[in-house]
């Protein structure tokens, strides 16, 4: 669903490839969310798409809404790059 959301706010359909890598890192996200060890995203934050970074709060939703567990701020800027 997070990935249906994604594709519906940014209107592209991503690749098999792309869909794959934004699974398990999400994935793998969300678990260091749980246990407190989330990454850090150190680029500048301010030259990201804001449109990307948007979409993927408002996709964030679906972690919310289903397991209250939502991607982290830096999080979030990591998926953001892999999609831009």
């Amino acid at each position: 669903d997070f990935i249906s959301v994604l594709e519906e706010k940014l209107d592209i359909k991503f690749n098999n490839s792309i869909r794959i890598r934004l699974m398990v890192h999400v994935g793998c996200a969300l678990e260091r969310v749980v246990i407190k060890d989330s990454l850090v995203y150190r680029d500048d934050k301010g030259k990201l798409d804001k449109k990307i970074i948007y979409s993927i709060n408002q996709a964030n939703e679906v972690f919310k809404r289903s397991i209250n567990v939502q991607l982290s701020e830096d999080e979030i800027c990591f998926v953001s790059e892999m999609i831009k």
